[in-house]
């Protein structure tokens, strides 16, 4: 979409316009309060917006005034324009199980589906790695559905990866974002329980859900909190990057899966490897977005027997009131690929070759993408 500018405009128009920007700017502000409400473990997810201009609307779908040249108002479904050249959608979906029992806000999904549209969104809104890293802006809440359809054409090496790491960033921090607020959350009931509180039924239903969630067969809450625990992103974004080749793979474009999670079972999604042996039954995890896949990804590490040696230096850490290290968790995921020593110095060698660790320290910012 384009915008032209005009030299002169009737006063009839110039009001016309004001009155449009004031209720565009009204139902701007009421979205990034909804999106942006305070964060607070156990409240429960919103399945409306409110506009504060009518009664509430569901929240499956936002409609936004834009503006065609010469002035004319139109409704486009899912869009917010970014700015004049660049368009991209931006998708409220029903809140998911995940949100609501997180007690956080619905995450809202960004299409952007070549590099440049990608590349523009995060310029418009300051989004770069050393700004993020230096502490200068927290890292917008910009939750990429797919990685860009083109960016394996993108022949800049080092572009490339600027494009694939400021998309799965935010969503590695918003999944760390929902599993500190559950583990937040077990802190209170235990704490609460010890001071004789006891525990309600509502706290009990969530606890054993949670308990179901990690893969444990009952409430054990020392248990529970050694897997219900945060993952640095510095690992995360180098195991995002070897396994989707920068998100250039097949299964990335493809299926959305950035760490090359298996499956053996035909009641999930799945794409089959080209060279996968004749008496294999193995598949692929697919997924229908990018966060879909981060959230596996972080249940995968947190659950899966081969990964307790991960979980017992994690729970060290923190016994020692130390920082949780990439490197020092890369270090454990032998059994993560059959190279074994040879994988975890690979993501080694990618966490120190593009200073990951500078990022396990970055937070979420209050900024959503959203238009201007």
């Amino acid at each position: 979409m384009t915008s032209t500018r005009h030299a002169s405009l009737s006063r009839h128009h110039r009001v016309g316009l004001f009155v449009l920007a004031g209720t565009v700017a009204a139902l701007y502000g009421a979205v990034a309060v909804a999106v942006l409400a305070p964060e607070t473990p156990g409240r429960p997810a919103g399945g409306v917006l409110s506009t504060g201009l009518s009664s509430p609307v569901p929240a499956l779908r936002y409609d936004v005034v834009s503006t065609r040249p010469g002035g004319s108002a139109s409704h486009g479904s899912e869009t917010r324009i970014i700015r004049p050249a660049v368009m991209s959608r931006l998708l409220f979906g029903a809140p998911s199980t995940r949100d609501a029992i997180a007690g956080l806000p619905e995450a809202p999904h960004v299409e952007a589906p070549s590099v440049a549209e990608a590349r523009a969104l995060y310029d418009d809104l300051g989004y770069r790695l050393a700004h993020v890293a230096d502490g200068r802006m927290g890292v917008p809440r910009v939750y990429l559905a797919a990685v860009p359809e083109d960016l394996a054409s993108l022949r800049d090496v080092d572009a490339r990866k600027s494009v694939f790491l400021r998309t799965v960033l935010p969503l590695v921090l918003r999944v760390n974002e929902e599993i500190a607020a559950d583990r937040a959350r077990v802190e209170r009931i235990e704490a609460h329980r010890r001071a004789g509180g006891g525990i309600g039924p509502e706290d009990e239903a969530w606890l054993a859900d949670r308990a179901a969630w990690y893969k444990l067969e009952t409430v054990d809450i020392p248990a529970l909190l050694a897997r219900m625990d945060v993952l640095p992103p510095s690992l995360a974004l180098a195991q995002a990057a070897e396994e989707s080749g920068w998100g250039t793979s097949r299964f990335a474009r493809e299926g959305n899966a950035l760490f090359g999670q298996w499956t053996t079972d035909p009641g999930v999604k799945g794409l089959v490897p080209l060279a996968r042996a004749d008496d294999a039954t193995h598949r692929v995890r697919a997924f229908d977005r990018l966060l879909d896949a981060v959230r596996a990804y972080a249940r995968n590490l947190n659950t899966h027997p081969a990964y307790a040696e991960l979980r017992a230096a994690r729970r060290a850490a923190r016994a020692a009131g130390e920082p949780v290290d990439g490197e020092a968790l890369a270090a454990t995921l032998h059994s993560y690929s059959e190279r074994g020593q040879d994988y975890v110095d690979t993501l080694l060698l990618i966490m120190r070759a593009n200073k990951l660790a500078t990022l396990d320290r970055v937070r979420l910012g209050t900024q959503v993408a959203r238009g201007s």
